[in-house]
């Protein structure tokens, strides 16, 4: 939204690289399990409640952070989560309805 604004410059720090072009960001399913190029490689602790494994957390680490892996799929929050957030904002205008229009842009 500051963008928006004409009087205002915005800045975007990113890790990692613009992989335009690239099938393995381009094509939802082909990013490869742990590709240091394209991902942290964060993998939890052994967890005992999952057979003793270590769980993968993939994190891009490109532009666009882990929305470029996600296999182009994206959730949205609750209202009641982006209504809270709203109570930290010094604007409060990050409820629910003050958000819903740019999520449909």
């Amino acid at each position: 939204r500051l963008a928006e604004d004409s009087g205002v410059q915005v800045g975007v720090l990113e890790a990692g690289y613009f992989h335009l072009g690239d099938p393995i960001v381009d094509i939802p399913g082909m990013r490869q399990k742990h590709n240091f190029s394209y991902d942290w490689g964060f993998v939890t602790t052994t967890q005992p409640n999952a057979g003793g494994r270590n769980i993968s957390l993939p994190r891009g680490k490109m532009l666009g952070g882990s929305s470029g892996i996600n296999g182009m799929a994206t959730n949205r929050a609750s209202r009641v989560e982006y209504d809270t957030w709203s109570e930290f904002a010094p604007e409060n205008d990050w409820t629910w309805d003050g958000l819903l229009p740019y999520f449909k842009k």
